[in-house]
């Protein structure tokens, strides 16, 4: 199964780390896990919550049950942790397997084997795995960003190529 949704990234792991563990241990905890992210996270909006709680399923850091959403025990620790505690290279293996767009995205820069805009990389990949219910390409930028994050793509200014 891939994920569409992509919410706008951190600017460091630690921001993941925030929202994974804002998610209750178990479902039943809180009635409503969008309105408790918006409230104890920066997340400003229910839509941006929900993203949130689709990607973080898409990272196997959380999951959805018949009572709503609950963080996986042991989704941030194992061997191969940052400093807070999240397995980086898990999240990386899920994010490139379990988020739409993701394998085409890096094979695209890995083909050209040359630093490219998301503009310029937008013309050589599917818009329908990169681009956003309002077409901007928005999507293609998150999906940079946290490959960036990931440690899978490296950006120097507005250009992008494979790590």
């Amino acid at each position: 199964m891939k994920f569409k949704p992509v919410p706008e990234p951190p600017d460091a792991l630690e921001g993941l780390e925030r929202v994974v563990h804002t998610v209750p241990a178990r479902s039943v905890a809180v009635d409503d896990c969008c309105a408790h992210l918006v409230a104890k996270t920066d997340l400003e909006t229910r839509e941006e919550a929900a993203a949130w709680l689709t990607f973080l399923r898409a990272l196997e850091l959380v999951d959805e049950g018949r009572e709503g959403y609950y963080r996986l025990e042991g989704a941030s620790s194992s061997d191969g942790v940052d400093d807070r505690g999240t397995d980086v290279a898990r999240c990386r293996r899920a994010f490139v397997d379990r988020v739409y767009g993701v394998e085409a995205v890096l094979a695209a820069l890995e083909a050209v084997g040359k630093p490219l805009s998301a503009s310029e990389l937008a013309d050589g990949v599917d818009d329908r795995l990169v681009s956003d219910r309002s077409g901007s390409g928005e999507r293609l930028v998150r999906l940079l960003e946290w490959a960036v994050l990931f440690d899978l793509v490296e950006r120097d200014g507005d250009r992008y190529d494979v790590a």
